[in-house]
């Protein structure tokens, strides 16, 4: 009898000392990496139709469909700017964080612009949490996002917005971004 309860003890001690997803979630979390699978599918589009511009057209045929003979030149200047597309929106992704306030308060900072809000979590298996505008033109939506992981030095959500959804990845704290820009 006592050692059921000896072991009874120690897995309500285990238990208090595990931290709730909560609690895992407070505090700055530092954006490193992103999915869209709508844009995922454009850039790769694009890169297609750059690489297949006017291909079945002879010299006269290109120049009245793109104002040029040159079609090197236009794949190279649309191959730059899509490069450099990319490159800013990793850049945005580097400079972005959400601050997770334990009272439930939250600050986003997307590039330099900053947000608040509040989050609760909405459900009570905590996978998904719940955000609030409060402020702007948006004021009082709330939107829902899933919590995809949680841990103490991770974090991945899921956002929906109309019939696309981003998957954005966070590591805690003053962890290094990667630079992913060469999608």
């Amino acid at each position: 009898m006592k050692k059921i309860l000896w072991l009874c003890g120690c897995v309500m001690l285990l238990a208090s000392c595990a931290k709730s997803k909560k609690d895992m979630i407070a505090g700055k979390w530092h954006a490193v990496d992103y999915k869209n699978p709508e844009m995922d599918a454009f850039f790769a589009e694009s890169a297609k139709y750059i690489d297949t511009l006017g291909a079945n057209g002879n010299p006269m045929t290109n120049f009245e469909l793109y104002g040029s003979t040159n079609i090197d030149s236009i794949r190279t200047a649309l191959r730059v700017e899509r490069q450099a597309t990319l490159e800013m929106q990793m850049q945005a992704i580097k400079n972005t964080t959400f601050d997770f306030s334990k009272d439930g308060k939250l600050v986003v900072n997307f590039n330099g612009k900053a947000d608040t809000g509040n989050w609760t979590m909405k459900d009570k298996d905590a996978n998904a949490i719940e955000l609030e505008e409060l402020s702007g033109p948006d004021k009082g939506r709330k939107t829902q996002i899933d919590l995809l992981k949680v841990s103490q030095d991770s974090l991945s959500i899921k956002i929906l917005q109309d019939s696309t959804y981003t998957i954005i990845s966070f590591l805690r704290g003053d962890k290094k971004v990667e630079d992913k820009s060469a999608r």
